[in-house]
């Protein structure tokens, strides 16, 4: 486990000066004034999936395709067999296997889980441990006269869910007495769009949100994202229109592919487009909703994070549950892969945590799959075959993202004080890692300065 110095804590510099000048121990009033640093945890949970063998070669799975993250309920996909596994909190604290949902995706949404698939939809809701009942069925539940759902793109949040294929949209609503039925369809014929094909899908407070990374009007795959909102009623069965209410570009008529992905919580969007540069790197763009139209609030880069061997995966996914943004570069410090969880400040974003595999192994692309909800955050590697001889398993990455352990505590009494200093001192200059917090595998001042930081009673 590894810390870093968060970037709004100032008090390590002052230590730091004070240190340098005064050449004398530092007073418990300059330590109280600090903060601890915070600490990239270490995953709580590892989720290892495997290989399957077909027509008597072995293929990969391709476990940790997609994944999703609530408190206590986890979903990892298998996309080459449409499997999505189930993992659910126990009493013990642990996640632990309880089913599988046929499919090409699941999303939750609290409680509930819609699968999509070729022409069919089905919501489970969760009763209990280990118990979900279907819902909803689209093949046995809809008229003859209400299309079926299609597309892999699929959303949902409480009593709305949404799918898509590159050409149309659909979208269906739970009525007054609990059942679902089609409400509306949207395609992009509509003269609204210019462009070739819808790229992702999001709902979010009622809101439906599609991007179309394809779209042209300003500049070649420039990308849009469009809203729509309930209109009135059409006067037939339970089919409302949704009116296009805004459109969303990026004010760099360059720039490219914004929409390609996409994830809504709260009032927060986030999405991203290519820098019209010729480093051609993702720029993570973050929309805030004012309660009447989505405004561009934040520009995210690796350089405006601070990230100097970021490489051009950054980017690749992210996600949001309204209060932080998860985003991944699987191509990281040489393949092994990272993702970085930011916070919101006033000047933009920071990173709070850098979640990595606990196992550091090259070549795993750790983070092609996230998702972050509250302190829970899931990463993934996806499954993978090599020369048909041997798998590589996917994996899921819980973290607790409130973990923040006393790390400088090396006696384990529950306090940082005068031993914990003196054996920083007495391992000066060594690279033993149990004494290495700032993993620089030197023991110097940088630990140092974080034993004072953690100065006093800790837990």
């Amino acid at each position: 486990m590894k810390m870093h110095v968060d970037t709004r804590n100032r008090c390590l510099f002052g230590i730091s000066a004070f240190l340098v000048v005064a050449s004398t121990s530092v007073t418990a009033s300059a330590i109280d004034e600090c903060q601890p640093p915070l600490v990239d945890p270490d995953p709580s949970f590892v989720i290892e999936g495997d290989g399957h063998e077909y027509e008597d070669e072995l293929v990969g799975s391709d476990f940790g395709f997609a994944v999703q993250a609530s408190d206590d309920v986890l979903v990892i996909t298998a996309r080459r067999f449409e499997v999505n596994y189930v993992y659910e909190l126990n009493a013990e604290n642990e996640f632990v296997s309880t089913t599988t949902f046929p499919g090409p995706r699941c999303v939750l949404d609290d409680q509930h889980l819609l699968c999509g698939g070729d022409e069919e939809a089905r919501i489970y809701v969760r009763e209990s441990f280990g118990n979900w009942t279907l819902e909803f069925d689209s093949q046995q539940d809809l008229d003859q006269y209400s299309p079926q759902p299609d597309g892999l793109k699929i959303a949902f949040e409480d009593d709305l869910f949404a799918c898509a294929d590159s050409n149309s949209a659909m979208i269906y609503a739970r009525q007054a007495d609990g059942s679902w039925d089609f409400e509306s369809y949207i395609s992009i014929a509509s003269s609204q769009f210019n462009g070739e094909a819808f790229s992702s899908i999001a709902i979010n407070d009622g809101t439906l949100l599609i991007g179309d990374s394809t779209n042209d009007d300003e500049a070649l795959h420039g990308g849009a994202i469009y809203t729509f909102q309930r209109g009135e009623h059409t006067g037939h069965a339970n089919m409302y229109f949704w009116n296009h209410h805004q459109t969303l570009r990026y004010h760099d008529s360059e720039a490219r592919f914004l929409g390609s992905r996409m994830s809504a919580s709260g009032d927060l969007m986030v999405t991203k487009c290519t820098d019209p540069g010729p480093s051609d790197s993702p720029i993570i763009l973050a929309y805030r909703y004012d309660g009447a139209n989505w405004n561009l609030s934040s520009e995210i880069t690796a350089e405006s994070l601070g990230l100097e061997d970021a490489t051009s995966m950054f980017g690749w996914v992210f996600d949001t549950d309204g209060e932080r943004i998860i985003v991944s570069d699987p191509d990281a410090d040489d393949t092994a892969g990272a993702a970085y969880v930011l916070a919101s400040e006033p000047g933009g974003w920071s990173i709070e945590n850098v979640l990595t595999r606990s196992d550091n192994a090259d070549d795993s692309m750790f983070g092609l799959a996230l998702s972050i909800n509250g302190s829970t955050a899931l990463a993934s590697t996806i499954t993978r075959v090599i020369d048909y001889t041997y798998v590589i398993p996917g994996k899921g990455y819980v973290f607790d993202l409130n973990e923040q352990p006393c790390t400088a505590d090396f006696d384990a009494d529950g306090n940082v004080n005068v031993t914990e200093l003196l054996t920083i001192l007495g391992s000066w200059g060594s690279d033993e890692p149990a004494y290495d917090l700032d993993g620089d595998d030197t023991i110097g001042v940088g630990d140092l300065l974080l034993v004072l930081t953690f100065w006093g009673e800790c837990g």
